[in-house]
């Protein structure tokens, strides 16, 4: 998931009120990561096996665990670091001065969230314009989860193995991208369903017109009761 998305996704992130929260030191006297006690705080707090990490709009990814407390020692320091899953139910703060601090939502009422959830994956070649704009567009869609890749070899975030695994629905844009995908990642469709949208490389991330389309060409195959 490229930083875009990401800065998207978190800005449903709660407001911090920092008066009202325990905080903890995170960092030693010279500058390194507690690695333990991190992984402890969001560990607490943070249930998910993948972790949302978001330090500024263009320093933000999805890694999993390890590989985002890595991350989070990477750039602690450059900017208050907010960290949860994609489920919004914990949170965790690193501030700019290394100290952190975690809290947790009640549960949900599971008679809210009797609608199971789609996982609809949007694939192109560079991941950079409609794919992108197409996970963005239907994360906001009620009882949809969103992913994104793509299928070239300088694709800002490339197709993983991973991201099959876990998409129900599989949307491309071209039918190259079909063919691509058929022939480079067969052993990992599995039978899943794969939808060509035909839409060309033409359009702007975000742009209107390629927005219209995709709610009019993949909204009909993601629209719920």
């Amino acid at each position: 998931m490229n930083p875009r998305n990401v800065h998207e996704l978190m800005k449903a992130f709660p407001s911090v009120d920092a008066q009202v929260r325990d905080w903890i030191n995170l960092v030693e006297r010279d500058g390194a990561m507690r690695t333990a006690e991190l992984a402890r705080l969001i560990d607490t707090h943070v249930p998910g096996a993948d972790l949302l990490v978001w330090v500024s709009r263009k320093i933000a990814n999805y890694l999993p665990r390890d590989g985002a407390l890595l991350f989070i020692a990477e750039h602690v320091g450059q900017g208050e670091i907010r960290i949860t899953d994609r489920q919004f139910q914990g949170f965790v703060v690193v501030a700019t001065n290394g100290v952190g601090t975690g809290w947790s939502m009640p549960p949900p009422n599971p008679l809210k969230h009797l609608k199971r959830m789609t996982r609809a994956l949007f694939l192109c070649t560079h991941n950079r314009l409609r794919s992108p704009t197409a996970e963005q567009v239907f994360a906001t869609w009620p009882g949809i989860e969103t992913d994104s890749a793509g299928l070239g070899a300088d694709a800002d975030v490339p197709l993983s193995p991973e991201q099959l695994a876990w998409a129900e629905i599989v949307f491309v844009m071209e039918k190259k991208h079909k063919a691509r995908l058929s022939s480079g990642f067969r052993r990992h469709l599995n039978g899943k369903r794969v939808v060509c949208l035909d839409i060309p490389d033409e359009y702007s991330y975000m742009q209107p017109e390629l927005v219209r389309l995709l709610e009019t060409k993949a909204g009909r195959f993601l629209r719920q009761g």
